[in-house]
């Protein structure tokens, strides 16, 4: 008798047996119908915490993160690629990493700068600027140093002259002076009040003294020029009044010389004219001519006119006739002898100095004719 009405379950094969049968159970089903499911999750098969799905004849394990395979026996290694920035080392982990940032750097991936500026460790008002694992404070002028926390001393190169005393600032130093410098760094002479105003009253006593002299000087100067001219005046007014006297002595002679032993009549001067020789009837004359003509000639000056004085003269007379009659009367008549007078024209000085000059030329004999006018 054939038992077998199929009586497996999940499509397994019944095989008929005497007064029995026997399932030939698809993969993943047990039992004597094949109607158990086998677990494939007992026991688990999932690693690391994975959870195990069962399926028929199979199973799925849902991993845990950080893992991977059938049996989530794989750690994904998160380091690959890298994710970590400016060459941090990478560290996998389950399901992460780490990254080992190089000095200056922070963040997941090394990605941010740190601020080494942040807070600002630069001092005395410095600017700060920010560098890789580091910084740098442009200090402020007068300091030094890392952080600018150096006041530097502008005393060490010694500024202050002539022993003064340095005292160091910010940026700056001040020199207190000795006594007789100022200046910056005392550089600078001073010359004490006093002794200026002993150099001054002296310099104005030596001034004084220069001026006194020298109104002295010129005041000599002016006495003796002044006693000068007056001895020159009164020489020329004694050479006037000479003149004069000599002149009213000529005058004297002539009057005298008329009343001898001729009876002469009053002389007119416009009938002696006639007996006076005109400039074109007398021999022409030079300085330089030294003949025995031209001594007994009337000598003129050098404007070339006669004297007025001159008029009251006779004419000269010849060589021989004078040579004759003073043969004859040699023991009665004696040598007339008559005087021009000449008279030079005052000169005037542009400095209001006058002198008067007067000059008499040298007697000259002039033969006089004896013959009664």
């Amino acid at each position: 008798m054939n038992v077998c009405q199929n009586p497996c379950k999940h499509g397994a094969t019944c095989n008929d047996k005497v007064n029995d049968y026997r399932c030939t159970c698809a993969p993943g089903y047990k039992g004597k119908n094949c109607e158990i499911d086998i677990n494939e999750c007992l026991p688990n098969p999932c690693k690391h915490g994975a959870t195990c799905n069962d399926k028929v004849n199979d199973y799925r394990c849902t991993c845990a993160p950080g893992y991977k395979g059938k049996n989530c026996e794989i750690d994904i290694n998160e380091c690959l690629p890298n994710p970590c920035k400016h060459g941090a080392t990478c560290k996998d982990k389950v399901n992460d990493y780490s990254c080992t940032c190089p000095p200056g750097y922070k963040g997941k991936n090394c990605e941010i700068d740190i601020d080494e500026c942040l807070p600002n460790p630069c001092k005395h008002g410095a600017i700060c600027k920010d560098r890789v694992n580091g910084y740098r404070c442009m200090c402020a002028p007068g300091y030094k140093g890392k952080n600018c926390e150096k006041d530097i001393n502008e005393c060490l190169s010694n500024p202050c002259k002539h022993g003064a005393t340095c005292n160091d600032k910010v940026n700056d130093y001040r020199c207190t002076c000795p006594p007789g410098y100022n200046g910056k760094n005392c550089e600078i002479g001073i010359i004490n009040t006093e002794v200026i105003i002993v150099i001054s009253c002296g310099s104005g006593f030596f001034l004084a003294l220069v001026c006194g002299v020298v109104c002295f000087v010129i005041h000599r100067k002016c006495k003796k020029a002044n006693i000068t001219r007056n001895v020159e005046i009164g020489r020329n007014t004694d050479n006037r009044a000479a003149l004069e006297n000599r002149n009213v002595e000529m005058s004297r002679h002539i009057s005298t010389e008329r009343g001898g032993d001729h009876e002469y009549a009053d002389i007119n001067e416009l009938e002696m004219s006639d007996f006076v020789a005109s400039p074109s009837e007398q021999p022409a004359l030079s300085d330089d001519d030294n003949s025995s003509e031209s001594s007994n000639g009337i000598r003129l000056i050098s404007d070339g006119y006669l004297n007025p004085y001159q008029a009251l003269l006779p004419a000269p007379q010849h060589p021989e006739n004078i040579h004759e009659e003073s043969n004859e009367n040699s023991d009665t008549l004696e040598e007339n002898r008559t005087y021009t007078n000449l008279y030079e024209p005052l000169e005037s000085n542009r400095r209001e100095e006058s002198h008067i000059y007067a000059r008499c030329i040298s007697e000259q004999s002039l033969e006089i004719k004896d013959e009664p006018i």
